[in-house]
């Protein structure tokens, strides 16, 4: 309250200084401030003065009261008193019978109260402890129902890409045979036309040792031997085409079961680590220990890792 007080002449102070000011200069916002802060010391002062008499008031009620409190407690005190010592009394026989039977019975009942009460208290421990077990194994049930619904998705996944595989293994068996066999029709037709071309030479050389043909027969000649080349030159060029994209073929193949058996991380170590909920087995060790020392997210699908297991392929 002392702390209101100082606010408030301080309050009073300022709005004087500053009402001398507004008169001096003429201003009226420094008059519109100086009634703003006696408005606020007026406020303040009225709020401590209820304050003050309210404390007043409690402590008069305080001071009223306290002979019959305290005469009440003297009462209540020496009744417990009293009481007391007429316990101890027939317990120990002193008094009547009557009080000796009423003192046992009481401290008999107060025996089985509590004994009732530790009876209580370690049976509700029992029933918790055993809440708490059978929720653990509640627990532990469900984390192996998981962890096995995990591993059989995790199966059929691997039977899957097996059937993937063994289905792309076939397709690139047939996509083979129907290449090697285009490659074998055109070398066969490569050959065929050469002991074509080879024959027409050397019957054009017979022909020449005996009849020279005229000028038209040489032209029409020379455009089947110019055709003659041109199919050659087709046929090779579809034979390198052909062997080109065999070769490429096999290639990307090959990059791609690379690509099945190394860590999406890295691309250069073996994957050999399945994390768990998510069930994606795409890294290997050491990228999943930096992964586990950074952000235990998976990097296929940004899932929490719970755990792991190591997988050989």
């Amino acid at each position: 309250m002392g702390m209101f007080v100082i606010f408030g002449l301080w309050c009073l102070v300022i709005a004087l200084i500053l009402q001398n000011f507004s008169s001096f200069w003429i201003l009226p916002l420094w008059d519109f401030t100086s009634a703003l802060l006696s408005f606020a010391y007026g406020l303040i002062y009225i709020i401590a003065n209820i304050v003050f008499d309210l404390l007043q008031g409690i402590t008069i009620i305080a001071v009223a009261i306290s002979p019959a409190a305290w005469q009440c407690l003297r009462i209540v005190g020496g009744f417990l008193k009293w009481l007391i010592k007429q316990l101890l009394r027939g317990i120990f026989g002193t008094g009547s019978q009557f009080l000796s039977v009423l003192s046992w019975v009481f401290v008999m009942c107060t025996c089985l109260l509590y004994l009732e009460n530790i009876f209580q208290i370690g049976t509700t421990d029992r029933s918790h402890d055993d809440d708490s077990v059978e929720e653990q194994n509640n627990q532990n049930a469900r984390r192996e129902t998981d962890q096995q619904e995990r591993r059989e998705i995790l199966e059929n996944e691997e039977n899957e890409n097996e059937e993937n595989s063994n289905e792309e293994a076939e397709i690139n068996l047939a996509v083979d045979d129907n290449d090697r066999n285009r490659i074998r029709e055109i070398e066969a037709q490569n050959a065929r036309q050469q002991n074509n071309n080879i024959n027409q030479h050397l019957h054009r050389r017979r022909n020449q040792l005996f009849v020279r043909l005229p000028n038209q027969r040489e032209r029409q000649t020379s455009e089947s031997d110019t055709e003659s080349d041109e199919n050659r030159m087709l046929h090779q060029r579809n034979l390198v085409l052909l062997r080109r994209n065999q070769n490429m073929r096999l290639q990307h193949r090959h990059t791609q079961r690379q690509n099945c058996y190394t860590c999406i991380v890295c691309m250069e170590r073996e994957r050999n680590i399945a994390v768990f909920p998510c069930g994606h087995m795409q890294l290997c060790a050491l990228c999943f220990d930096n992964i586990m020392r950074n952000n235990s997210l998976c990097p296929v699908c940004q899932n929490h890792i719970d755990e792991s297991r190591k997988v050989y392929l």
